[in-house]
């Protein structure tokens, strides 16, 4: 929670959006809705959306029905920014344009509202509030619920998230991927051929496979001790190519 002292208005949580798609939105009025339903004076939930906020850069705010209209009449245009801007380089630019952008609107927002949790839907502002908390030594938990439900954008991950609200499956293995700081892909069997190819029976079994494709031995059940792990990996690469 923050440093400040609760109000009588209770704990205060500042549930940000964005208004390009009217998913987000949707999701930040039920999560606002759900809190005074359950908590009532105990908690005041407000919602903001940063880019109609006085300051905001006219550009930012424009895009979102720029956003809006892109989707409806230029599909294929969208999926494919879509795509373009989920690889790694993009991803990370989008991140520092944020920052440059509307780092000092958030910094009000957040000064203004005080909040003691603050809720995103928008991944947008995933790493933007992630750089203040850390440069300005607050402590409140962030919180993110992702609202994409076919394509997921890496905007959305960061290991400075506090907790995660996901409406998939995918989304976990991503965010919990994220938690960990994994590297390498992560691929998921969504229909569930691999494991039968494979005759998956319990989770998580880790298979071993050398070189050449082969599976040489199977562990079911975990955690594994990294020397197990090591040990079996070792054996694999000292074979000959």
């Amino acid at each position: 929670m923050s440093d400040r002292p609760p109000t009588s208005a209770g704990r205060t949580v500042l549930v940000l959006t964005n208004d390009a798609g009217l998913g987000h939105r949707q999701a930040a009025l039920a999560v606002v809705a759900a809190l005074e339903r359950r908590y009532g004076d105990l908690c005041r939930a407000v919602l903001v959306n940063p880019l109609e906020e006085p300051g905001a850069p006219a550009l930012l705010r424009d895009s979102q029905s720029d956003f809006n209209r892109v989707i409806r009449f230029a599909p294929a245009l969208y999926r494919y920014g879509h795509w373009l801007a989920n690889t790694t380089l993009p991803t990370r630019l989008m991140e520092q344009l944020q920052v440059v952008t509307l780092d000092e609107t958030m910094a009000r927002v957040l000064a203004r509202e005080r909040p003691d949790v603050v809720v995103t839907t928008h991944p947008a502002f995933v790493y933007l509030l992630a750089n203040l908390r850390r440069r300005e030594g607050q402590t409140w938990p962030l919180v993110v619920l992702v609202t994409d439900l076919a394509r997921l954008q890496r905007l959305w991950f960061r290991r400075e998230v506090d907790l995660y609200l996901v409406p998939t499956d995918e989304a976990a293995a991503l965010a919990f991927a994220d938690e960990l700081g994994l590297t390498f892909p992560v691929a998921l069997d969504r229909t569930g051929e691999t494991g039968r190819q494979y005759e998956l029976r319990a989770m998580p079994t880790t298979f071993f496979v050398d070189r050449r494709g082969v599976i040489r031995s199977v562990v079911v059940g975990g955690p594994m001790s990294e020397a197990l792990i090591r040990s079996r990996v070792e054996e694999l690469l000292a074979e000959a190519p």
